[in-house]
């Protein structure tokens, strides 16, 4: 960042450096050859370099550093925020002013200097709505519609974007207006196609009111959303990957199956797989497990049920500790306590009903019937 600041710095000032034209000045005490992209390596070298610079090309008028976004960068940023703010304590260079955008709250650095501060407040609704609209995005045919009702759509367009979906987007700009531009085709659909009248915008949100109350306009997919509305093949309604799917059945197996009858069920030698059907008689329990709460199980069980039931030409695309992190965070399956869910103490156990595990059987092609212990 440092150096890419240097190169900007330089080219916003309209200063002929003596370095470009002489590259023997590009050189060190050493003889090595010295670059902007060398000597920007830390905040020393930076304001050498800057300070050579400004005193080389005698230029003294003040120039504006902008670091939007500073606090989003991967590394922590307090460095910057310390050196940066001490810029006329350590160095010489008195015509640079630098001005952080950040977007959360005031880190610790910054509070304890007295450089101002400027707190700009969110955006109301209407203030969204006036902002995103203020530029248009998107135009329709110049031979149907006149300026002025293209601006009064998008107007119009705009504002019920804002409010339709104001509770997933808020008043992110950047949001409404990805959110705009991914519904734009399928809403002005009816218009190009059936020529319907822009001018009853109520009547053609009805026609369309599927897209903000589905979750099109929050969800990227690698299919178009135009042409997957156009199909109608029927597909899962899970939205689970393949092999997250195996993970639930095993789960609801190894809540719901007696750790006993494990070696009868999933065990894949020759003479265990000929024992899968239990001969032996047995009580028949008056209510049915599957109507009682799912008994607890260990992980290791889970992953040892898992690697049984699935397919050995199957090849995973998705660590399993993602996926089993994935179902726990949609509550498909839970822990039973509070500790470390590496620890192995702890202990699982599925959420999902007998419907939706045996959807996602379906789904897949699993007989789950065959390996439940009735």
């Amino acid at each position: 960042m440092l150096q890419r600041a240097i190169r900007m710095i330089k080219k916003d000032s309209g200063q002929n450096d003596p370095m470009d034209e002489d590259r023997s000045l590009q050189t060190d005490l050493v003889g090595q050859q010295v670059g902007f992209d060398v000597v920007a390596e830390n905040f020393s070298a930076f304001y050498a370099t800057l300070s050579a610079f400004f005193k080389r090309t005698n230029y003294n008028d003040t120039h504006v550093l902008v670091l939007d976004r500073i606090d989003q960068l991967p590394d922590n940023p307090a460095d910057l925020y310390s050196c940066f703010s001490r810029l006329s304590e350590i160095s010489d260079i008195e015509n640079l002013l630098v001005v952080f955008v950040i977007n959360t709250l005031e880190p610790k650095p910054l509070l304890l200097t007295s450089i101002p501060h400027i707190h700009f407040p969110r955006y109301s609704t209407d203030d969204a709505v006036k902002v995103v609209s203020q530029q248009q995005l998107r135009s329709l045919p110049e031979d149907r519609f006149t300026p002025q009702e293209q601006k009064k759509f998008w107007n119009q367009y705009c504002s019920m974007v804002v409010n339709a979906l104001s509770s997933y987007t808020g008043s992110d700009v950047r949001l409404i207006k990805e959110v705009a531009l991914k519904l734009w085709p399928e809403f002005v659909r009816p218009v190009l196609e059936e020529n319907m009248d822009i001018n009853n915008f109520v009547q053609l949100y009805r026609r369309n009111q599927r897209l903000f109350v589905s979750e099109v306009a929050v969800t990227d997919s690698l299919i178009d959303f135009t042409e997957t509305n156009r199909s109608q093949q029927p597909s899962s309604q899970s939205g689970l990957p393949k092999q997250s799917k195996y993970i639930l059945c095993a789960a609801y197996l190894a809540s719901y199956n007696n750790p006993r009858y494990d070696i009868r069920f999933f065990s894949r030698a020759k003479e265990a797989r000929s024992k899968r059907r239990d001969t032996n008689p047995r009580k028949k329990l008056k209510v049915s497990a599957r109507s009682l709460a799912a008994p607890p199980f260990d992980l290791e069980r889970l992953l040892a049920i898992l690697h049984s039931i699935i397919p050995d030409d199957f090849i995973p695309n998705i660590d399993i500790g993602v996926q089993i992190a994935t179902l726990t965070t949609l509550k498909l399956i839970v822990r039973t306590s509070n500790t470390d869910p590496l620890d192995s103490r702890t202990r699982w156990k599925v959420n999902a009903s007998w419907t939706l595990v045996k959807q996602v059987a379906d789904d897949i092609g699993f007989e789950i019937e065959d390996y439940l212990v009735e």
